[in-house]
This record gives C-alpha cells, structure tokens and sequence, in this order.
C-alpha cells in the first residue's frame, strides 16, 4: 500500500489528533507550570533582595531570570505550534499566557536587579 504526501497532509489537516487530554494538560501544565513559575519568579526576587544590599555579585541572579524568561518564549512557541496544528484551546492558550507572562515578568524583574545592581555598584 502506498500513501503519498497529499493523502497524508489531506488526512492530517482534516482531523487533526490531540496531543493530551486537554483537562489534565490544563491542570498540569497550568497549575504546574504556573505555579513554578511564580515560585521561581519569587524566589529569584528574594534573593536578589537579599544579595545586593550586602554587596553580593548578582551574575547568577541575572543567569537565572535569563533562563526564566528564555523557558516563557519556549513556552510561547509551543502554544503557537499548538495553535497552528489546529489543537484544542487548552493546549494552545495555556502555554501561551503561562509563557508571555513569565517572559515579561522575567523581563521586569530583570531590569529591576540591574538598576538595583548598578546603583550599588555591583556592575
């Protein structure tokens, strides 16, 4: 039997599978993945108000929000993919919100700790 790539992006774009139960993908991910996000974004701002008071460098305070703000835009391309592929509004919206918050509170707090930094004389 021989299937050719019309038949298959015919089939594909027809019925497209789910790629999770969208009710444990938003309680997962969702409740999850955001609450890890606001519990790294909080502790990230912890230390930092910790650290630059005394003098302390703030290079892998700086590291880490960079990752946090680089894991939101992966988020946020996943739920563009999940959106493109035609996915259920759970497995498109939730990464996508989750994601562009962490990105622009990682980009807020970021900018907070190199002006605090700065200001300190740190860098």
């Amino acid at each position: 039997m021989s299937y050719s790539l019309s038949s298959f992006l015919v089939a594909f774009l027809d019925e497209p599978q789910a790629w999770a139960d969208p009710a444990l993908f938003g309680a997962l991910f969702g409740g999850l993945g955001g609450s890890f996000l606001g519990v790294s974004l909080g502790l990230l701002g912890a230390w930092s108000g910790r650290a630059i008071p005394r003098g302390r460098p703030v290079n892998r305070i700086l590291l880490a929000i960079r990752v946090v703000a680089i894991l939101g835009l992966a988020s946020v391309g996943f739920g563009v993919a999940a959106l493109l592929a035609g996915q259920h509004l759970v497995l498109w919206l939730v990464p996508m919100a989750i994601g562009a918050y962490g990105f622009a509170m990682a980009l807020g707090l970021g900018q907070v700790v190199r002006t605090r930094a700065h200001a300190a004389g740190l860098l």
